[in-house]
């Protein structure tokens, strides 16, 4: 096919195709003796997946990158591509949705008779300036990916000199340092992060499920999900489940181990579902990789997807939250949840382990 036909076919300009030609997405058959070039069955079929891809929002680059994945696996190579892109417009309608609200705020203000102050729009640009900044440099820090294979072997190792609690604050402390000093290794602060949990690891989820109490018709959500295992607890019930993490290489792992679930690519500042779908939300282990501000931010999200009724059950080892003590944590937590109009119960520990109950109303 000559360039006019094949425009025609797939409904594109020429202008287009030669822009993806310049760019290296398609390469079509060098011109015959009178200058045309020739496109072929193959040359049309990505065309379409690039102006697909194109029309969803994804850069040129992220195309390329898909493009690349389905000559190595084939069509279903499209897939990694799909799900980043999911993950981003979620991130940006959360945006959208939290700008809105506080617009709202203005207008009621408003409506009210009650003009808003210079520092009330101050306080909606530096709002949402801290919005953007928290979510822009969540994926940064964290490389779940590279730790993904041997994942569950170090949730249950007692790591050797971190066997004490003082021993764990301070290793913290050390990484919190380098960190900011950017002399961090990333894959030793996630593996020392995910310690300690020990031999408590399948107590804890049990825990988690025995307080959730689960209906077999009822619908779950395991956020930041890791490789599944606590998903796979509620499968085995006959619950339906479905989870989410950041780690494209942990999601693959918990879609081997826990059949039927359905997992999507995202984080807990920005969950990757709708409002209102789930009875039931649970999160374990996840909130020690968060800063205080993104435990606010964390559970306003898993509260937004739960139905009215719907419970949530937090596990994890309030110590090793960043820049916060267990003090401040279970207060910025228990604060947030009644913000949120939800009932809350701080369960008893399993050893360093807190779990926290709540009900929305």
């Amino acid at each position: 096919m000559r360039i006019q036909e094949i425009a025609r076919k797939l409904n594109m300009t020429p202008r287009a195709i030669r822009f993806y030609e310049e760019k290296g997405l398609i390469k079509p058959e060098r011109p015959d003796e009178n200058g045309y070039r020739s496109y072929s069955d193959s040359d049309a079929w990505r065309l379409q997946t690039i102006s697909a891809l194109r029309e969803i929002g994804l850069p040129l680059e992220e195309v390329r990158s898909v493009l690349a994945s389905v000559e190595a696996e084939g069509p279903m190579g499209i897939r990694s591509g799909l799900e980043t892109q999911r993950s981003l417009l979620f991130q940006q309608w959360t945006g959208c949705r939290e700008l809105i609200r506080c617009v709202d705020g203005m207008l009621e203000k408003l409506d009210r008779n009650d003009m808003p102050a210079m520092h009330d729009l101050f306080e909606l640009a530096d709002r949402m300036k801290r919005w953007k900044q928290v979510r822009e440099t969540w994926e940064e820090r964290l490389h779940f990916d590279s730790l993904a294979a041997q994942y569950d072997e170090l949730l249950k190792e007692d790591r050797q000199g971190l066997g004490d609690r003082q021993g764990a604050a301070d290793e913290k402390e050390r990484m919190l340092r380098e960190q900011q000093a950017g002399t961090s290794n990333p894959n030793e602060m996630l593996a020392q992060r995910l310690f300690p949990i020990g031999a408590s690891y399948d107590q804890v989820l049990d825990r988690i499920v025995e307080w959730i109490d689960p209906e077999r018709e009822e619908s779950g959500l395991d956020a930041a999900t890791g490789t599944g295992n606590l998903a796979g607890r509620f499968i085995a019930r006959g619950v339906r489940m479905a989870a989410f993490d950041q780690s494209k290489g942990m999601l693959r792992k918990a879609k081997e181990k826990a059949a039927g679930l359905d997992v999507k690519l995202g984080n807990l500042l920005a969950i990757p579902y709708f409002d209102e779908q789930f009875h039931f939300a649970v999160t374990s282990f996840s909130f020690r990789h968060l800063t205080l501000e993104e435990c606010g931010i964390a559970l306003e999200e898993l509260c937004r997807v739960l139905k009215r009724g719907g419970r949530l059950c937090i596990a994890d080892d309030f110590s090793l939250v960043q820049a916060g003590s267990v003090q401040e944590i279970r207060q910025v937590l228990v604060s947030k949840l009644k913000e949120l109009r939800m009932v809350t119960v701080q369960q008893p520990a399993v050893d360093h382990i807190h779990l926290i109950y709540a009900v929305k109303r």
